[in-house]
């Protein structure tokens, strides 16, 4: 009897570059680009409409409001939210739809894959990551400036107990 193992085999279509599955990350679309017999293997494109989105959440978090101070996640989710931008499911953005923007490497072009153990529920180590090449939105130049706006501001660098709220 033949043992199937679905991770080395997904691990490995991730680093040819194939999407395993799931929605994509905002700014982003599955497309189809090789079929293997009855099986369609797809690749990430952009979504210019998501896109710009994404750019615009980058601008912000670097420049602020026309190039004044670099603004928080909070009003960056606030601005979005008032000029009734949507996630992909209709809903408001929050604060960490934003984070995670603002910290997911696939934005660079560099898609992790095989990055979190649901069986312990805690990230992997990165020499478990699949890295996957998809086509980046932003600059590196820029996400690593954003990378330095935000560490500072972070609870768990900055002392903050987790449980602090600047908006008492």
């Amino acid at each position: 009897m033949t043992t199937f193992h679905v991770l080395p085999a997904m691990k490995e279509s991730a680093r040819h570059g194939f999407w395993n599955g799931a929605l994509p990350p905002i700014g982003y679309r599955k497309i189809e680009a090789e079929k293997r017999g009855a099986k369609i293997k797809k690749k990430l494109e952009i979504n210019p409409i998501q896109a710009e989105t994404v750019q615009l959440i980058y601008r912000l978090a670097l420049r602020g409001y026309c190039d004044s101070d670099p603004a928080g996640l909070k009003t960056i989710a606030k601005h979005l939210n008032e000029r009734d931008v949507r996630t992909r499911d209709g809903g408001r953005c929050g604060i960490a739809a934003v984070n995670q923007i603002l910290t997911r490497t696939t934005y660079i072009g560099e898609h992790r894959f095989n990055t979190y153990d649901s069986k312990a529920k805690r990230p992997k180590p990165n020499f478990e990551h699949v890295v996957m090449e998809v086509p980046a939105i932003v600059t590196k130049v820029e996400w690593q400036a954003v990378q330095a706006h935000l560490k500072p501001r972070n609870p768990k660098w900055t002392g903050v107990p987790a449980n602090y709220s600047v908006c008492r």
